[in-house]
């Protein structure tokens, strides 16, 4: 990424008098909101300031905006190439094109045909299927850039939440049901369904780890695979996507990376921490494995230790199956 853009902060203290010059230690990102945006905790509190406005931690929007930039860069190269590569597409055509318009007029040319000592198949007509076949092309390319732009505004997709919780609650359901069986590997008519909604929230990353499920439970793993780094570059600290990496990873003996996974993450998660811990045990570092379950009782309570037992004797190292949060009804 762009050094430039990585600033280290002041320490900030809180403006309002009455907050005792308090560390800001978090932003206000309510939308509406028409206050300072570098704030204290008490600012939350007060009502003549930011109480009930939506904040982030300085840190988590460091983070995230540290991320998007990222994306962006990377958008903005994947235009700058393709716009050369495809203005060099074009003008090869043109020119081969205007070569053809050329010979055509020297053939309609009586004067012209009689200096000319061979033809060649110029005007056989089963040879000129180029041009309906470059000119249906173009037309694949436009509608595709016609979609993009109906589902994008400003870089941003536009998500109905009903909708999206309804297609889950379905498709979760029937992953429900497919436990049932002895031993489930159709997972077509999950497939389906994740794909009609897909195509109108392509960028939704709880429908994307749902898909990469029902693909891994069909043993497309490489699909999978490919299908969970477009989310992650989506977005690196969506839970669901990084329940289906961590799982990934651990199966794949990439512990390090498995490990590293759980610092993205912007609320703690047993499940996740489920992983880093079978990573830590199985690198045989009991030192990080000590330190990381008395975090884990602070972050997530004292039955953790008790529950991550029972996922051990229920599982041995790893699940079958993420753990999708339920979206509310």
């Amino acid at each position: 990424m762009n050094s430039s853009c990585q600033q280290n902060w002041p320490e900030i203290r809180c403006q309002y008098a009455r907050h005792n010059e308090m560390p800001c230690k978090y932003i206000c990102i309510d939308n509406n909101c028409k206050k300072k945006k570098i704030v204290c905790f008490r600012c939350f509190q007060d009502k003549e300031y930011h109480q009930n406005h939506q904040g982030l931690t300085i840190e988590e929007f460091k983070q995230k905006v540290q991320l998007r930039l990222e994306n962006l860069f990377k958008l903005k190269q994947i235009l700058q190439d393709s716009i050369k590569n495809f203005q060099s597409f074009i003008y090869k055509y043109e020119e081969s094109v205007e070569a053809l318009i050329n010979k055509g007029k020297q053939y309609s040319s009586p004067g012209e045909l009689l200096k000319i000592e061979t033809i060649d198949n110029y005007f056989v007509l089963e040879n000129d299927h180029f041009a309906p076949y470059m000119q249906q092309q173009l037309e694949k390319i436009r509608q595709r850039t016609d979609k993009i732009t109906k589902f994008t505004q400003d870089f941003k997709f536009i998500f109905n939440e009903e909708d999206i919780n309804k297609v889950k609650l379905k498709v979760i359901k029937m992953l429900n049901e497919k436990k049932q069986l002895e031993k489930p590997t159709d997972y077509t008519d999950a497939i389906t369904e994740l794909n009609k909604a897909l195509k109108q929230y392509p960028t939704n990353c709880s429908l994307l780890s749902l898909k990469c499920t029902c693909l891994a439970n069909q043993n497309q793993i490489e699909e999978a695979k490919k299908l969970n780094e477009y989310a992650f570059q989506i977005n690196q600290n969506d839970e669901t996507v990084l329940l289906f990496r961590a799982k990934l990873k651990t199966e794949n003996k990439e512990y390090e990376e498995c490990i590293q996974l759980y610092d993205l993450i912007t609320e703690p998660n047993k499940y996740l921490a489920y992983y880093k811990l079978d990573s830590l045990i199985e690198l045989k570092r009991e030192a990080e494995v000590k330190k990381f379950l008395e975090q884990c009782d602070k972050q997530l309570g004292q039955s953790f230790k008790w529950s991550y037992e029972e996922h051990k004797k229920g599982s041995g190292k790893i699940r079958n199956e993420i753990q999708h949060p339920q979206p509310q009804q």
